[in-house]
């Protein structure tokens, strides 16, 4: 059976799961019309290429293809090896993106550290970990550890936007700009692309990392603790929550809302995790 309808087209057949993790992601899938990997072009993907709730679907990589000119040929019926590439594709996208934006808000909630003086074992913090390490070690941090994990992101409104437009400019990618991924925007929060909203699951992973230590070193756990005002509901009786609308240099913490008291348990701190 033939695996393409082009021989330097590379495929590596992966399960199919979206797990996030760039170590689990499909390599050397290419096509001559998309590399993945070529940092040193312009490459052009469709606003709402995957959903980041669920696995790449048939019809995305369909989407993918027609929209952005690809020109693989996928007929009905018949596995030539096309589906298979763009699927892996649109994998190595999103792997490319998850790795690059969790060093971000990574990086980002490092310098806040800096910016208040948070360390662990006299060090500065260099892995998430760290955070709940510093404040086993000391408990009146819980102030500083929610905004380096929490605080520094609600700062700004729509951070999520910039951080995807940051990333983009870096690894050299762009939305192509047509009317179709408006049209699905006015079913999805604000039109956000893609990557915005990566961003925002991948922020809430690095943030549930940082809690899992937190339960185990005191029994505390950080939250939000942002839900904003519920004003009403759609017609379909789905709530309807008042925007935000501005950002804010001081948010307050409040260690009613952002603490989460689980089950006590006490720990040294350590510069290994």
């Amino acid at each position: 059976m033939a695996t393409s309808n082009n021989d330097s087209i590379k495929n590596n057949d992966s399960d199919g799961g979206d797990t996030g993790d760039a170590n689990n992601c499909a390599t050397d899938c290419f096509l001559p019309t998309f590399n993945p990997n070529n940092d040193t072009v312009n490459k052009k993907i469709t606003k709402q290429l995957f959903d980041v709730s669920n696995r790449v679907t048939r019809q995305g990589a369909i989407d993918f293809n027609y929209r952005c000119n690809l020109g693989v040929n996928i007929r009905s019926g018949r596995d030539d090896g096309g589906e298979a590439i763009l699927l892996n594709i649109i994998k190595r996208v999103r792997c490319i993106f998850d790795s690059h934006l969790r060093g971000m808000i990574e990086d980002t909630i490092k310098q806040e550290c800096i910016k208040r003086g948070l360390k662990c074992g006299g060090q500065p913090i260099t892995r998430m970990g760290q955070l709940a390490d510093a404040w086993a070690a000391d408990k009146t941090l819980a102030e500083k550890v929610w905004h380096c994990a929490f605080g520094v992101f609600y700062r700004k409104l729509d951070w999520e936007n910039e951080f995807e437009m940051v990333a983009m400019e870096q690894l050299k990618y762009e939305y192509i700009n047509d009317d179709m991924d408006e049209v699905k925007g006015t079913n999805r929060r604000g039109n956000k692309g893609c990557m915005a909203k990566l961003a925002t699951r991948v922020k809430r992973e690095v943030g549930k990392l940082i809690n899992r230590k937190t339960v185990k070193t005191h029994g505390i756990k950080v939250v939000a603790g942002t839900e904003p005002e519920l004003i009403g509901h759609y017609a379909n009786g789905k709530p309807k929550y008042k925007k935000r609308t501005s950002a804010s240099e001081n948010f307050n913490f409040d260690p009613t809302r952002h603490l989460v008291h689980t089950k006590q348990v006490h720990t040294d701190c350590q510069t290994d995790h």
